[in-house]
């Protein structure tokens, strides 16, 4: 078992490399969203591209 100031680092460790990891899929969602031309969606292409963003998001 480890003491409770090594616990700590282990956790924290865990939880920057989630938030690295979220980083990254915000990031990489944020440059998908940056290539789409709005002007020429359509709506059923919109909805598409919500569908495969909440997707990513999971």
């Amino acid at each position: 078992m480890l003491s409770g100031k090594k616990q700590e680092k282990e956790n924290k460790k865990v939880v920057e490399g989630q938030f690295d990891m979220f980083n990254y899929k915000l990031a990489e969602i944020a440059h998908e969203i940056d290539k789409i031309n709005l002007n020429e969606l359509t709506p059923i292409d919109a909805l598409n591209t919500l569908v495969k963003i909440k997707e990513k998001m999971k």
